[in-house]
């Protein structure tokens, strides 16, 4: 019906679509039938429209940032949890089988273990030391944990009962690993999620007399306008 419509729109009055030549444009175009992976709505299609201008409106305001100070002064930082223990989500077991079991060493193991957080500046350059936060139940790195855990340098290790960030980790953070390692002025590139990008906390852990200033992604931009998501996490 829309081929037959825009013929008649363009004056095409003999055109009618037929079956021939409906499987010739499917040919021609490669448009087969597929599977369907996921449903959207005609609103969810316009979001994607405003989401990119969102998007792209975020990176024209961040570019003078960096032609006025520098891509050294620029940053972008994001956390990336990582499980312990990782097994495919397929096996091999009998045909017809409704229930199928695999073994791990350990289920809690397979969920979200540890964080780290990457830091970029907009030359590329990333910024060391590197933040991990392990999984710990205590919420701390016991006594045990300390004598073992792996140490570097280039590694600032913490611990959280979740092993993902907190407000004091991020407090931390922002004193121990990105403050000591950047010169002023600063910029920072933060997603919205609250945990990090949090004012308050942030002046009460600024250095006297540094210049800093956080840009905050739009949200449900991170995936096309936070560098770590489009060109570290990957």
């Amino acid at each position: 019906m829309w081929a037959v419509r825009k013929a008649r729109e363009i004056g095409m009055t003999t055109f009618n679509g037929s079956a021939g030549w409906l499987s010739k444009f499917k040919t021609s175009n490669r448009i087969v039938s597929r599977k369907v992976t996921k449903f959207i709505t005609r609103a969810s299609s316009s979001s994607a429209v405003e989401i990119a201008t969102f998007a792209t409106s975020f990176v024209h305001r961040v570019l003078p940032y960096i032609h006025n100070y520098g891509p050294d002064c620029v940053y972008n930082t994001d956390q990336s949890g990582f499980n312990l223990e990782i097994h495919s989500g397929r096996t091999l077991d009998t045909k017809g089988v409704r229930h199928v079991e695999a073994t791990a060493q350990s289920i809690s193991s397979m969920t979200h273990s540890y964080t780290i957080q990457p830091t970029v500046s907009a030359s590329g350059r990333l910024l060391s030391p590197l933040l991990v936060v392990l999984k710990e139940s205590s919420g701390r790195l016991g006594p045990r944990v300390q004598k073992t855990v792996f140490v570097a340098e280039n590694l600032y290790v913490m611990a959280s009962k979740s092993g993902k960030v907190s407000k004091e980790i991020v407090s931390t953070w922002f004193t121990c690993v990105f403050f000591p390692n950047v010169h002023s002025p600063a910029t920072l590139i933060l997603d919205s999620l609250s945990t990090q990008n949090n004012d308050e906390l942030i002046q009460k852990v600024r250095p006297a007399n540094f210049e800093f200033e956080v840009l905050t992604i739009p949200p449900g931009t991170t995936s096309i306008a936070q560098p770590l998501d489009v060109f570290f996490f990957r």
